[in-house]
């Protein structure tokens, strides 16, 4: 990117003030998807006890374990190593779009509400959510404990 690069927005006919751009791609553009793929294509490697669905830019961390215990061990593990590697690549998780979900099965009346935390604030606990454009809910039909963290 050429350090004199900058963007501005038009809605209606009326233009935002240009601001100049240090780093990466104006959201939005054409080349934003296809660069920033590549950019993130490393994260999963990077992400031990966990599966990682990603699909452009979202993206959704899986942790399952029979145990409430060894279940939070393996959150909080996945949320430092998740966290370390944004806080390395200097990509900010949009707060307001990530949620967590705990599936559990129809015979448990309380489902389990692990304690996620990401750069010191608590992410919100989500009785249903969007996954790829589906509606999910916390009552799938299964037997072990999930934790489904889906950051934005």
């Amino acid at each position: 990117m050429n350090q004199n690069d900058s963007s501005s927005d038009e809605v209606n006919r009326h233009s935002s003030y240009s601001m100049a751009i240090k780093q990466g791609v104006p959201q939005g553009s054409v080349l934003g998807l296809l660069l920033f793929l590549p950019y993130i294509s490393e994260l999963p490697v990077n992400i031990h006890d966990a599966n990682l669905i990603m699909f452009a830019v979202d993206n959704n961390v899986l942790i399952s374990d029979s145990g409430e215990r060894s279940l939070q061990i393996k959150i909080d593990r996945v949320g430092a190593e998740l966290e370390s590697w944004f806080n390395r690549n200097d990509l900010v998780v949009n707060a307001g779009k990530t949620g967590v979900m705990s599936f559990h099965n129809r015979q448990t009346n309380i489902p389990v509400k692990p304690l996620v935390t990401f750069n010191k604030m608590t992410v919100d606990y989500k009785a249903e959510m969007k996954f790829l454009g589906i509606q999910i809910t916390d009552t799938p039909e299964r037997h072990p404990i999930y934790s489904y963290w889906q950051v934005n």
